[in-house]
């Protein structure tokens, strides 16, 4: 049996992608969780990325069901190591002080 099927291939695909990660990160379009820390700041972000990129992430929120916007609280982490993770999230790559690296 002959396959007629043809393979199409979207040559900027990583580009697309990673220039749309990098703009929706910065915006509230499309978030659908809130993160606190303790510094009792807030932060945006998408639950799909975030489960994407780390599995206690992906544990937490699969827990919460269909919950609409859910909050969590990540204990024990300044606003700062938080906006860290999700730099390395959402592009692949953080900066971070080498006293934070515990």
């Amino acid at each position: 049996m002959r396959d007629n099927s043809i393979k199409l291939s979207w040559g900027e695909f990583q580009i697309c992608t990673t220039s749309f990660l990098s703009k929706v990160k910065y915006s509230e379009d499309f978030s659908d969780v809130t993160l606190a820390c303790d510094n009792e700041e807030l932060l945006n972000a998408h639950r799909l990325i975030l489960s994407a990129g780390s599995s206690f992430f992906e544990s937490v929120l699969q827990k919460t069901g269909g919950q609409t916007n859910p909050l969590l609280y990540i204990r024990g982490v300044q606003i700062e190591q938080l906006k860290a993770v999700l730099d390395f999230l959402y592009l692949g790559e953080a900066s971070v002080r080498k006293q934070h690296l515990d």
